[in-house]
């Protein structure tokens, strides 16, 4: 028996996490303020920045060596995004899928500057909303990034493989929010149907 390693047993892969959440107001409403100005350009903060709306916050690790750095990093941007939402009285919000119904109007594409990189941005949102709708951007996930360097190209695949052989149990323990509102669950019931159709 060897000592327990603490690079999570793969010292050559590169892992990151992308987290989003929606900053939402005490009683679950959207938040209206602006992106908080606190965490710089938007498009210049590598850690805290908008995803698709400007009440959906999006953390983001560098690739870090082993998980429990990672997890860390995670934790810490985190902590620092929930200390600014109890500031301005808002919430992180935890789960996938927004705490009420939310109709297009209430959701508000992230602003940016006007800069080539910022139109760009925008325009992308905007094609977003117009291809998919509003209300299903707005839904948040965890997104998990891992790399490896040259030459390890057995250990990535066995991840790989080990992932889709697992995802189902993952998205079965953490993919369904515990709550939804009930005009959301009948507009996915709709959406479903339009594409079975």
């Amino acid at each position: 028996m060897g000592e327990e390693r603490k690079d999570g047993g793969c010292p050559q892969l590169a892992v990151g996490i992308e987290r989003e959440g929606l900053r939402v107001t005490r009683e679950g409403q959207l938040s209206t303020r602006a992106h908080p100005a606190v965490y710089g350009d938007k498009l210049g903060n590598p850690s805290i920045t908008v995803d698709y709306a400007e009440q959906q916050i999006e953390v983001i690790t560098t690739p870090a060596k082993g998980v429990t750095a990672v997890y860390d990093q995670i934790l810490s941007l985190s902590r620092i995004v929930q200390l600014q939402c109890r500031a301005d009285d808002e919430l992180f919000w935890p789960s996938s899928i927004p705490p009420r119904f939310i109709s297009d109007d209430e959701i508000e594409i992230a602003r940016y500057d006007d800069t080539e990189e910022g139109r760009r941005a925008r325009l992308y949102r905007e094609e977003l909303a117009e291809r998919y709708g509003k209300l299903k951007q707005l839904f948040c996930g965890v997104h998990y990034n891992v790399s490896c360097t040259k030459g390890d190209d057995e250990r990535y695949l066995t991840i790989v493989r080990n992932f889709i052989r697992y995802g189902w149990f993952l998205i079965y323990l953490w993919g369904p929010p515990p709550t939804r509102h009930v005009r959301t669950a009948s507009q996915c019931a709709r959406a479903r149907e339009a594409i079975i159709t």
